[in-house]
């Protein structure tokens, strides 16, 4: 009598897998079918050229002005060598210009107090080719630099007063049409200055009217979209309770050459007048809604998809900081101009959100002590709340002014989206390699498989300096640097567990630019999860 015959058990067969570096938080849509490119956590890592490279780091330019730094304004003279940098205190203004331990304080405000230094710049040519720097804020009216001195503008007839309205009440000052717009404080009234004039008589424009919502004036922005008709530049008023307001003309003086367009809700926004930023010809407005551009809003696109939001992906997250610290001062929006980023700065949490310009993705940023920042000369300056001015840029945190100290390596961490892969079975990742490229030091990193919507990661590492640069045919491969350019690393990692959806977490720490461009990963399938 013959044996039965039994069934012989193969084991899985293991699969491979390529995930591309994904391009930024989404926070909106289905975890479990998040559009391509979208991931649930990218902290310190921001979409650049070949992937997703870590943030810029930070470096001192000035210490020891013993002050939180409020505002910085950058002044561009008529030649490079009268541009300059200041920043503001409670106490006053201070050059910065130049890298310094011992910065000078170049305007001493008559009042110091909590609104003092939180303060908005503009910069102003004249028709004799006068460069300006006009400040103002909410503490100290109007004060103009005129590329040697600061003076505070004085209620008067004299060449260099107003006449009209006492200026100590302004708190914010803008641009249109080539003259200068100020907003007097706890009003919904501008006052606008003759052509080309940062002095003289001002004459007063109510918006009250159009506020359906209340509120006072907070400030007037210049927007230049093509109309129609070509590009044309129109104002824009915003008040605190939210509404947006926009007219076209050429000059407010004369009746019929000065209309409205229309006005709008964008939702309410946070505590201070920063909120709103140039972007190209257009303006970025920061509501509790989101971040969108004031030239959708003009085309109706608020109404009609929230898509219009460039914020869109992160709006639980941005919604719900706005909502908690809506009466914190410190709110701003800047572009930085070395990351190709938005920057929306969130107050009392050393917390940025960042916008990259290139694939209009999100990612946030932490660990960097930015309370104020700005651009000039093509760099991102930044103050501290503990009184330092420091330089957004290089591929480290925290390097003093000298150099001479060690620095702190970026400390980032990611979650892919999670994914099927194709299948309603059980899953085991066996193993993971990232692949990078960087222009130094090797990243170091942990990374390790997610599954079912598990959103822990792995712990945070403590960065240890390589003993050596990697050599030819005795480094390890995949995970050294050939030379002084560009090298490229990774290295298999074992992974654990199982599930029917699944991604990969990872954390890591770099000291210099690292570029995270894919991920191999071979898995295995099994029956389906009961």
């Amino acid at each position: 009598m013959l044996a039965p015959r039994t069934k012989r058990a193969f084991p899985p067969v293991v699969k491979t897998l390529s995930v591309p570096a994904p391009f930024g938080v989404n926070l909106v849509d289905t975890a479990s079918d998040l559009p391509a490119g979208d991931c649930l956590v990218c902290e310190n890592m921001l979409r650049g050229q070949y992937g997703l490279r870590t943030r810029s780091g930070y470096r001192e330019w000035v210490t020891n002005i013993g002050e939180e730094i409020r505002t910085i304004l950058p002044f561009q003279g008529a030649t490079g060598a009268t541009d300059k940098l200041f920043a503001c205190t409670q106490s006053g203004i201070w050059d910065v210009t130049a890298s310094s331990a011992a910065p000078s304080q170049v305007y001493v405000f008559p009042t110091a107090d909590a609104d003092s230094g939180y303060g908005v710049g503009k910069g102003f040519v004249n028709l004799a080719g006068g460069h300006y720097l006009l400040y103002a804020d909410q503490a100290n009216g109007y004060i103009v630099y005129d590329g040697s001195t600061w003076t505070k503008i004085a209620a008067g007839v004299g060449p260099t007063d107003i006449s009209g309205v006492d200026p100590a009440t302004f708190v914010h000052v803008g641009l249109w049409k080539n003259r200068a717009w100020f907003t007097q404080e706890d009003t919904s009234v501008a006052w606008y200055t003759g052509t080309a004039a940062l002095y003289g008589t001002v004459t007063a424009f109510d918006f009250g009217p159009q506020f359906r919502h209340g509120g006072n004036l907070v400030g007037i922005w210049n927007l230049s979209i093509d109309g129609g008709f070509g590009i044309d530049d129109y104002l824009v008023a915003m008040s605190s309770s939210g509404d947006l307001v926009i007219y076209e003309g050429t000059d407010p003086d004369v009746p019929g050459f000065f209309s409205q367009v229309g006005a709008w809700y964008v939702g309410q926004v946070p505590a201070g007048n920063r909120w709103m930023t140039d972007f190209g010809g257009d303006i970025l407005v920061l509501s509790t809604l989101g971040v969108i551009p004031v030239s959708r809003i003009k085309s109706g696109a608020i109404t009609q998809t929230e898509d219009a939001y460039a914020s869109r992906k992160i709006s639980p997250a941005l919604s719900e900081q706005l909502t908690s610290l809506a009466t914190t001062r410190g709110w701003e929006i800047r572009i930085h101009p070395e990351d190709k980023t938005l920057v929306v700065v969130v107050p009392d949490d050393d917390t940025q959100w960042l916008m990259s310009l290139h694939a209009n993705s999100w990612s946030k940023s932490t660990g960097v002590p930015m309370a104020t920042c700005a651009e000039w000369k093509g760099k991102m300056y930044f103050g501290s709340a503990g009184g330092t001015v420091y330089i957004n840029d290089g591929d480290v945190d925290g390097l003093n002014r000298t150099g001479t100290n060690t620095p702190t390596a970026i400390q980032w961490s990611l979650l892919t989206a999670f994914s099927d892969i194709g299948t309603a079975s059980n899953k085991r990742v066996k193993q993971i390699r990232p692949r990078f490229i960087t222009d130094g030091a090797v990243p170091q990193y942990t990374v390790q498989a997610n599954y079912d919507f598990d959103q822990t990661l792995p712990t945070s590492i403590s960065y240890v300096t390589p003993t050596g640069a990697g050599l030819w045919d005795s480094a390890i491969w995949n995970s050294s640097t050939w030379g002084s350019g560009v090298g490229t690393a990774g290295e298999w990692r074992g992974a654990a567990g199982m599930g029917t959806y699944a991604a990969i977490a990872m954390t890591g720490a770099s000291k210099s630019r690292t570029t995270l461009t894919t991920f191999e990963v071979f898995y295995d399938v099994g029956g389906l999860a009961l």
